[in-house]
């Protein structure tokens, strides 16, 4: 993410950001990104976040931000994606076609998978 695209999300109600992740992760996962106004970042890249609260300082805007967590699991420069990173990619890609089917309700179906997502979550750790 780059600072200038504060100014893309701005244009939209709702966004979906994504991102390989090393998390304990089945195969993807979908959280809210808050917006942050400190980070570290690099001369690269700068959290979501905070592309979220620049969009809002500089802009007004306030699009709902979600980020999709794609497990993957070799980061070697230059190394295609393994067949397992593969497969969560097309799930990701696959849920993402089916909540963008009924585009005026996206932000209440990410909401309850998250909901979902974090209930299970907390029963699988209560047993």
């Amino acid at each position: 993410m780059n600072i200038e695209d504060a100014h893309t999300i701005g244009e939209y109600e709702v966004v979906v950001f994504a991102d390989a992740s090393v998390e304990n992760i089945r195969d993807f996962s979908l959280s809210r990104v808050a917006p942050k106004s400190k980070a570290d970042f690099s001369m690269h890249s700068i959290p979501v976040g905070l592309v979220v609260h620049l969009c809002h300082q500089l802009y007004q805007k306030k699009p709902k931000a979600y980020l999709l967590h794609i497990k993957a699991y070799q980061f070697d420069f230059l190394e295609p994606l393994t067949n397992q990173a593969s497969d969560n990619l097309r799930k990701a890609v696959d849920f993402l076609k089916m909540a963008l089917a009924d585009i005026d309700h996206l932000p209440n179906f990410l909401d309850g998978f998250i909901a979902i997502n974090q209930k299970q979550q907390a029963e699988h750790t209560l047993s």
